[in-house]
């Protein structure tokens, strides 16, 4: 046997030695394959008021209530955001609606800074709840109840109505009047739902 071919027979026998270590290596067995992480979409949860104190969204249950996102360093978009949902509180607050507005800054957003900023806003504490918290749980909140996406420092501009079962009946961008509109309509038609009980 020449040596060329006893070298080649050698590299094929190192060769095939190595891929069966390979695919072993790969192999995706139960004992060795990594379990995905699965979490349980929330039901409900519990952020940061201004207060300091703990919020449970259980205490929603019953009420209409009106969501949405922002951070309290965004000079413009947020601020016009939020001049939107003071009109709101001042209009359907006194008849029992609720507004809960969560940071999606909140390493920054601490609630000292989130009481400042809504008395600045001239939020109302019983009507207006503006929350904080770990940034990843917040985005958990955003994907499973909100059902839209919060990044660092981004978020949906879409003001959304919950019903007193805690179910989002609507999504309405707060820069479109024809949407503010039928927020309020929904808002009308919720509210008077519940008086007839």
């Amino acid at each position: 046997m020449n040596r060329s071919l006893m070298f080649w027979l050698a590299s094929l026998l190192l060769f095939s030695g190595g891929m069966t270590v390979w695919f072993a290596s790969r192999r995706d067995t139960p004992d060795s394959r990594p379990l995905p992480v699965s979490e349980e979409p929330l039901q409900e949860f519990t952020l940061v008021e201004r207060s300091g104190k703990q919020f449970h969204s259980q205490s929603l249950k019953g009420q209409i209530w009106v969501g949405s996102f922002f951070f309290a360093s965004c000079p413009h978009r947020c601020e016009i955001q939020n001049r939107q949902i003071k009109e709101l509180q001042d209009e359907y607050g006194s008849r029992g609606v609720k507004f809960v507005s969560i940071t999606c800054d909140p390493e920054r957003d601490t609630p000292v800074k989130l009481a400042k900023y809504a008395d600045r806003l001239g939020a109302d504490r019983e009507q207006w709840l503006f929350l904080t918290g770990n940034l990843s749980y917040i985005q958990r909140v955003g994907r499973d109840l909100f059902q839209v996406p919060v990044e660092p420092d981004t978020h949906s501009e879409k003001l959304m109505v919950f019903d007193p079962m805690g179910k989002p009946v609507g999504y309405y961008h707060w820069q479109k009047p024809s949407d503010l509109q039928s927020l309020r309509g929904v808002l009308d038609d919720l509210l008077e739902a519940q008086t007839r009980g």
